[in-house]
C-alpha cells in the first residue's frame, strides 16, 4: 500500500488523441499555442506541440488538448543552479 503522501503528488495523464490531464500543478509558468510550462513542485513540466489549448482549470488540476510533440521534465534544483 502506498504512503498517504503518494496521492498528493503531481500526476500526468495522456491519451493518443492529444488530450492531457495534469493533477496537482502549482502554477502555469508559460502558455502559448506551441509551449506550456507548468510548476509541478520539484520539477517543471514542459509540453511542446501545435495548437495547445488549456481547456479547463480547476484548482490544482488542468486539462489541455492539441498536437503534443514532446514532453520534458526539468529539475527545479538544476534550473536554479544554472541561473
Amino acid at each position: 500500500m502506498p504512503k498517504a503522501s503518494f496521492y498528493h503528488q503531481p500526476v500526468l495523464h495522456l491519451d493518443c488523441s492529444g488530450f492531457a490531464e495534469i493533477e496537482n500543478c502549482k502554477k502555469v509558468l508559460q502558455y502559448t499555442e506551441k509551449e506550456i510550462q507548468l510548476d509541478m513542485g520539484k520539477q517543471t513540466l514542459c509540453i511542446y506541440g501545435d495548437g495547445l489549448v488549456l481547456t479547463e482549470l480547476a484548482g490544482k488540476n488542468l486539462w489541455l488538448k492539441g498536437n503534443i510533440f514532446q514532453i520534458e521534465f526539468r529539475s527545479i534544483a538544476l534550473q536554479d543552479k544554472r541561473s
